[in-house]
């Protein structure tokens, strides 16, 4: 389809708005005024819409790569563990073999699980083009929860921070059942599916930005309460009494979020916001939540 920015001749596109002046003025015929201002008019529209793809084409890559790196993580570790097991399959000893060809065929449908996960992952990145934001909230809009303040029972949970948020239910409680039914390993802890894990450098950088969204809300919250203390507000009047209590009650939230932040441990999971760090204090359950929706998810996913 076409659009104004055709009409601006390519030798004009990659000019600054400097440089595209002084060409201008170079013309060995001059332009008409009304046609000057239409080259600059559509020179200008066309370097905003340049920033404006060059900036969603960072928060594509910086937003999908955050979901990628534990991945990449957790299929590393993966392959360690098979590793692992495929020596033990090698034994002589029966029982040791058994225990390792069973643990060798639920890793492998976990890493074949984790590669669906990251083609799924490049299709909306590379050919949908859109924000995991975005497209869990689209899933989730498709697939209601039951309890929208539960979210185990989203299609996506915790708005798709983290890989293991985006399998559906099913395929997750499946794949956990599948863990807990393997024999004890015979030596070191059992693994467990799904971790909701972050790299050092993934967590470093998240609780950063999780900490200055917090000083500046707070620092908001304490400039609101300082005017009820200089008398900007009349103490008597009982909505600015209620409106007082709620900015005390909204900082004393974003002082547990930072209390609670900073509690985390390295690799800890972290939300995108720090709304998500403060616990849910109340459940309200959809009537009519079907678990035989279950199907349709997994359609949908895959």
């Amino acid at each position: 389809m076409p659009t104004p920015f055709d009409d601006l001749p390519p030798k004009y596109r990659n000019l600054s708005k400097k440089e595209l002046k002084a060409a201008l003025d170079a013309l060995p015929v001059p332009l008409l005024p009304p046609a000057r201002k239409l080259i600059e008019r559509l020179h200008a529209a066309y370097k905003a819409t340049l920033k404006k793809d060059n900036l969603r084409n960072v928060q594509l890559r910086n937003q999908w790569r955050e979901l990628r790196e534990p991945l990449k993580y957790e299929q590393v570790s993966v392959r360690t563990s098979v590793t692992h097991y495929r020596q033990l399959a090698e034994s002589h000893i029966p029982e040791a073999r058994a225990r390792a060809e069973k643990w060798l065929a639920v890793l492998h449908e976990y890493e074949v699980l984790m590669q669906k996960i990251v083609k799924q992952f490049d299709r909306w990145h590379k050919e949908e083009m859109v924000l995991p934001s975005e497209k869990a909230h689209e899933l989730n809009a498709k697939h209601p929860p039951g309890n929208r303040l539960d979210p185990a029972t989203y299609r996506v949970r915790n708005n798709g921070w983290h890989w293991t948020d985006w399998p559906p239910p099913a395929i997750r409680d499946q794949m956990k059942a599948k863990f807990n039914a393997l024999p004890d390993p015979p030596r070191g802890k059992r693994r467990d599916p799904f971790t909701e894990r972050l790299t050092r450098d993934l967590f470093n950088a998240r609780r950063e930005r999780l900490r200055r969204a917090i000083d500046k809300e707070a620092a908001s919250l304490e400039d609101q309460l300082s005017q009820f203390n200089t008398g900007v507000y009349d103490p008597n009047d009982h909505r600015h009494q209620y409106m007082r209590e709620r900015v005390e009650a909204q900082l004393e939230a974003v002082n547990k979020a930072h209390d609670i932040l900073f509690a985390k441990n390295t690799g800890d999971p972290l939300p995108a916001t720090w709304h998500g760090l403060l616990p849910k204090k109340k459940t309200i359950t959809r009537p009519g939540a079907s678990p035989d929706e279950s199907n349709e998810e997994e359609k949908e996913f895959w």
